[in-house]
């Protein structure tokens, strides 16, 4: 997993904070930590919680600890304000941006201005569950789908790049090749997979569709996000154009944000061989070699899947992907942890015995975080299994219909 790998490679101890359950400065001030990492799952706080990240006073209690801050955003395409001035509010020192260096100033220019540092990373990278899953992969002769894809409908106001995604699902479905092939094409929410179920899914793939990640609209602080969920309320059946008119005119362009996502890297590794819209994927994989390529306007989509009756040919452009990624140790999240280390420098915790960290504290929060994290193992796990879901809601129900989960209620038997 993504948070893990800091605990995985970190050259120190690490301890992690789930900040859903309270995040205390007092007690990351007790910690005297060296680094202070916050990483994407806090940083989506700036709209999942913006009463939490945006509080003044908490704020001003991080920017006196003398830990080196680290801010780890993605989904740079939206409320970047709020990344920015949280940046500064602490006083971080280094923020790993999944954006091109190009646009680094547009995305934190507040931040530029502080000579805080912002580094280009990727927005995943391979892990050691991965390596071993992906030791041993089905051979592309044996994998039941010719060609596969499980995707959300990308929102409207990310702009026309993030609309890739749609457009490349609802072309393959409607091309005449499709129909000569065993597909498994899915925009439907409800049938997307993830972790192990998304890897067995790419194992039974013959080839893969896709587009690189990002965005090609910038929305600083949000109201592009806002006017185009109040106009698709009141206007369900609106087009794109109609959307793009009333909500983001002229702002086509203003943010180029293409990049390689954890997809790629997976379905390399999984011998998927991927037919993907041309791209630089950050120089990870190249096209006619590592990937069959598609133009952007799909007009040569229907030469790409003719292609996947060649199996052959399949199997070479997926081994050739699967080497480059495997094989590629700046795409682990080893390498990735130990350039971020060494980015930041050393801190030097305090050396009177008064103030070292508080041992009792430290187990404390190791004991709860074993805890969240299985807890949060078990609520994926529950969440790729709808019909068991279904069926402990309705005991649930049940349950509380009859008073046994009510507050206060006991199930001992009166003497």
């Amino acid at each position: 997993m993504d948070l893990e790998s800091w605990g995985r490679h970190a050259p120190a101890p690490v301890i992690y904070i789930n900040a859903a359950y309270g995040l205390e400065a007092e007690r990351l001030k007790a910690l005297d930590p060296s680094h202070i990492v916050f990483d994407t799952t806090f940083m989506k706080l700036r709209w999942r919680d913006p009463a939490l990240f945006s509080d003044a006073e908490f704020r001003k209690k991080l920017c006196d600890l003398p830990a080196a801050k680290i801010l780890r955003p993605q989904d740079e395409f939206v409320d970047t304000v709020a990344v920015d001035r949280f940046a500064v509010d602490i006083g971080a020192s280094l923020i790993l941006s999944c954006g091109p260096e190009h646009e680094h100033t547009k995305l934190y220019p507040e931040s530029s201005e502080r000579n805080i540092a912002v580094r280009p990373v990727l927005t995943g990278y391979v892990d050691e569950g991965l390596l071993e899953i992906a030791r041993k992969v089905r051979p592309i002769a044996a994998r039941p789908v010719d060609v596969g894809y499980l995707a959300w409908r990308a929102t409207p106001w990310l702009g026309r790049h993030a609309r890739l995604k749609v457009e490349i699902a609802e072309a393959t479905r409607r091309s005449p090749i499709t129909t000569t092939l065993k597909a498994h094409i899915s925009l439907d929410p409800t049938d997307v997979r993830t972790g192990d179920g998304w890897l067995q899914f790419l194992s039974r793939c013959k080839a893969v569709i896709g587009v690189q990640g990002g965005a090609s609209i910038h929305d600083p602080v949000g109201h592009f996000r806002d006017c185009g969920v109040k106009y698709l309320k009141d206007h369900p059946g609106a087009n794109f154009t109609d959307l793009e008119q009333a909500c983001f005119p002229g702002a086509e362009g203003s943010l180029d944000l293409k990049c390689l996502s954890p997809r790629h890297l997976e379905a390399a590794a999984m011998g998927s061989c991927q037919i993907l819209i041309k791209g630089d994927f950050n120089g990870a994989l190249l096209a006619g070699r590592d990937y069959i390529p598609v133009e952007t306007d799909l007009s040569d989509l229907d030469q790409a899947l003719l292609q996947i009756s060649d199996k052959s040919r399949l199997q070479e452009i997926a081994d050739s992907a699967r080497r480059r990624i495997l094989e590629n140790v700046e795409l682990r999240y080893s390498d990735f942890v130990e350039k971020v280390a060494l980015q930041c420098g050393p801190y030097a915790p305090a050396s009177d015995a008064q103030q070292r960290p508080d041992g009792a504290l430290i187990r404390h929060l190791q004991r709860r975080d074993r805890y969240l994290t299985r807890r949060v193992r078990f609520e994926v796990w529950l969440g790729q299994r709808p019909r068991l879901r279904l069926f402990l809601s309705g005991i649930r129900k049940a349950l509380t219909k009859d008073g046994a989960l009510q507050p206060g209620h006991s199930n001992k038997t009166a003497p």
